[in-house]
């Protein structure tokens, strides 16, 4: 696996609890685990949220949000709209 930098990988809802209530959320089944498979690449500033799965192979663009497993061999995650002067 290699990733970039600024990539976030959540187990939890995008705000995180305080630590000391982070055991308590995970009890609560409120986090759930990623998993990240072999000669995957994260691109910078991606975000992966709590619960998703990136297959053998794949491919998270750089700056993007993994909403949804991401397929072996294949490019995953939303790429962020930046607004900007027209």
């Amino acid at each position: 696996m290699l990733v970039g930098s600024n990539v976030s990988i959540v187990d939890t809802g995008v705000s995180p609890p305080a630590p000391k209530d982070h055991a308590e959320t995970i009890k609560a089944g409120a986090a759930a685990p990623s998993t990240i498979e072999d000669d995957v690449f994260v691109g910078t500033g991606a975000l992966v949220l709590k619960g998703m799965t990136i297959g053998e192979g794949a491919v998270v663009g750089a700056g993007s949000a993994v909403t949804q497993d991401v397929p072996p061999h294949r490019g995953g995650g939303q790429a962020s709209e930046r607004g900007g002067s027209q």
